[in-house]
């Protein structure tokens, strides 16, 4: 990929909006080269437009086509301690707002650790350890196992 190059003198939102979208066109380019899975995270710029820094996530993408994350890891390692089971991660419980699928802790998260996502858009949410365990409890539509 040919990225066509602009001097820049300084560093704006407009410039990091411009940088962001040429750098997901990197991911996706690197995606089909790798195999794994990359994400643009958050980005920071000096208010005298001289620096900024932004955040690449990357994981390997399994065979049934689940991105490992960090999220998962932490899952895998951490659900024991909340009185979760490493086995809940990739079930889908039917919500009040319809099904969501369990697919990672956030550590530094006190309040709302567990990570949530809707099966069909993706859309992510974050739920407390007992909302997660009421809805375990109530049965699971789908054990993550296709």
């Amino acid at each position: 990929m040919v990225i066509p190059t602009k001097k820049v003198d300084f560093i704006s939102p407009a410039v990091c909006d411009n940088l962001r979208a040429k750098m997901e066109q990197v991911c996706v380019a690197l995606k089909d080269v790798y195999g794994m899975e990359f994400s643009i995270g958050p980005m920071s710029y000096a208010r005298d437009g001289t620096t900024g820094s932004m955040k690449i996530d990357f994981g390997i993408i399994s065979d049934g086509g689940i991105v490992q994350t960090k999220e998962r890891r932490y899952f895998r390692a951490r659900a024991e301690w909340l009185g979760l089971s490493k086995s809940d991660l990739d079930k889908v419980i039917l919500t009040e707002n319809g099904p969501k699928k369990i697919v990672g802790i956030i550590p530094r998260v006190r309040r709302y650790p567990v990570l949530l996502e809707h099966p069909q858009t993706g859309q992510q949410t974050k739920a407390t350890v007992q909302y997660v365990k009421n809805y375990l409890s109530q049965g699971v539509i789908n054990d993550g196992r296709d």
